[in-house]
């Protein structure tokens, strides 16, 4: 009964904060291209639904599940050689605890760097 409570909850929130969204839209008069009604952004999806929208989300798919397998896949492979190679782990602490440290949000702008050709 617990978890009851928690999705009526969770739902009652999710609907206040749609009407607060859909009465800010209406009583300020807000432009549409700033922040469009609860109501232009639903029509907006089910229109896209009828055209590409499974394209667009199968790529999406295809390259977040390439793109973490090749990440397991390198760190797999990498964790077994610095674990296996007391001379790689000199050369690659170095490098590897930069890359611990540094806020990810400044390696973002290298990703063109990192994987030249890939389309957004």
């Amino acid at each position: 009964m617990k978890g009851f409570w928690r999705v009526l909850e969770t739902t009652f929130a999710i609907a206040a904060i749609v009407v607060a969204w859909d009465l800010y839209t209406r009583f300020y008069d807000v432009p549409n291209f700033l922040l469009p009604s609860p109501v232009s952004v639903w029509n907006a999806l089910v229109e896209a639904a009828k055209g590409q929208l499974f394209d667009h989300l199968l790529y999406t798919v295809t390259i977040l599940v390439s793109g973490y397998a090749v990440g397991v896949l390198l760190g797999i492979a990498s964790g077994l050689l610095l674990a296996k190679s007391a001379r790689v782990e000199r050369w690659l602490s170095g490098p590897i605890l930069f890359l611990q440290t540094a806020p990810k949000i400044a390696l973002a702008a290298d990703s063109d760097f990192i994987r030249p050709g890939i389309p957004r």
